[in-house]
């Protein structure tokens, strides 16, 4: 905590210095912390990490690197961050002068010296770790690098010499943690959804509702179920098996499906194929490849249903922000997905494809018992006040 003396509203988030580009789910995630603070009226430093010291970074860039992540529409939002924070590095800092000084990284802690302590360090998933393990399978061995594995576990020893409280991102990853490292006080490490459904909504009240208007329906056909896929061009997505389910159910029932997200397939996958396996049973598939915001909010607004099968997360936030439109989700029940998903109907293998079809069939004839709207909406205010592990007073 500060030193007697200092400024009591003072607060430090070291961060990566491109960390608004290089990873979409890390740059919201340092956005709620970041405005969480703001609103309890601490002054926000940035930190970033250069020769094994801590340098804060110029105001200016600071105040530019917010507003970036923070702006949540149009073309703006999709080219966020020429910014690089390396090129705006001030003087040489300490944490003893900050009421709160937060390591927004495990793998940041490569570069750090030892006698460096800090308030809070963020974990949002074990997955290389568990990959390296064997205890996680993608289908794809060489999806994560070794030396990644090696970062995360250099961070986490870190954090646990050097960290007052360890954030998870979920009681999921909670869990993974302490199955995999021992603190000395387990009640150090606690969840804490970096998510809050107002903000999220307001933040999408300010787009232009004409922006990004997702395609109509072929003919207009109110009979059309809209399916939404988020980033599921990935292996931890589950795109094999949500591919063979779509194909079924599409040679069934008419289906407009949506996909957002870029390509993240190893080499030896095509997103062609995936494309071409969808559109075989009759749906009309489109895919969003650099979609803005505004897209993906009007997307969530538009869709029956999210299907976000996924094999693995730290958190699902996908999950989340649909929930907050009231659009509900398909997805397996592993991982964090069972926590954040709030439809345990609609809880499928993700492994079958067969189940996933027969759950996402069920749903568009109505057959399961689906909460959605500004229910499903204040269920998920709920569930996240109940899982706020910082609350920076």
């Amino acid at each position: 905590m500060a030193e007697q003396g200092t400024d009591p509203r003072r607060a430090l988030l070291v961060v990566e210095p491109r960390f608004a580009v290089e990873h979409v789910g890390v740059r919201r995630v340092i956005a709620d912390y970041w405005q969480r603070l703001l609103t309890r009226g601490y002054t926000v430093d940035l930190g970033v990490v250069s020769a094994g010291h801590l340098h804060r970074v110029s105001g200016p860039a600071a105040d530019e690197t917010l507003a970036a992540i923070t702006t949540r529409h149009g073309e703006k939002t999709a080219r966020t961050g020429v910014l690089d924070l390396a090129e705006a590095l001030e003087l040489r800092i300490d944490t003893a002068g900050y009421d709160v000084s937060m390591l927004t990284n495990p793998w940041l802690c490569d570069q750090l010296m030892p006698h460096l302590r800090f308030t809070h360090g963020v974990v949002y998933d074990l997955v290389p770790n568990l990959l390296a393990a064997q205890a996680l399978d993608f289908g794809t061995p060489n999806w994560v690098a070794a030396g990644f594995a090696h970062s995360h576990h250099r961070g986490f020893q870190f954090f646990l010499d050097s960290v007052e409280t360890i954030l998870c991102i979920s009681q999921s990853t909670r869990s993974d943690f302490l199955r995999y490292y021992t603190p000395d006080d387990v009640a150090s490490v606690v969840v804490d959804i970096p998510f809050d459904v107002d903000r999220y909504l307001a933040e999408q009240g300010e787009t232009s509702p004409d922006a990004g208007a997702p395609p109509a329906a072929p003919d207009d056909r109110t009979d059309v179920t809209r399916v939404l896929l988020v980033n599921v061009l990935d292996p931890r997505k589950n795109i094999a098996q949500v591919s063979k389910a779509l194909a079924e159910v599409s040679a069934r029932m008419p289906l407009v499906i949506d996909i957002v997200g870029s390509n993240r397939l190893p080499p030896e996958l095509s997103p062609k194929q995936f494309l071409k396996q969808l559109a075989s049973g009759g749906a009309t598939v489109t895919w969003h490849e650099n979609a803005p915001d505004d897209l993906l909010t009007a997307l969530y607004q538009s869709s029956d249903v999210l299907l976000f099968p996924s094999l693995y997360e730290g958190l699902g936030l996908p999950i989340l922000e649909a929930q907050s439109f009231g659009t509900p989700c398909i997805s397996s029940s592993g991982s964090s997905l069972g926590e954040v998903n709030l439809n345990p109907a609609l809880y499928v293998d993700p492994r079958d494809p067969g189940d996933i079809a027969r759950v996402l069939a069920a749903f568009i004839a109505g057959e399961s018992r689906v909460t959605r709207g500004e229910s499903l909406a204040d269920l998920t205010r709920t569930f996240l006040a109940a899982n706020r592990g910082f609350d920076p007073r």
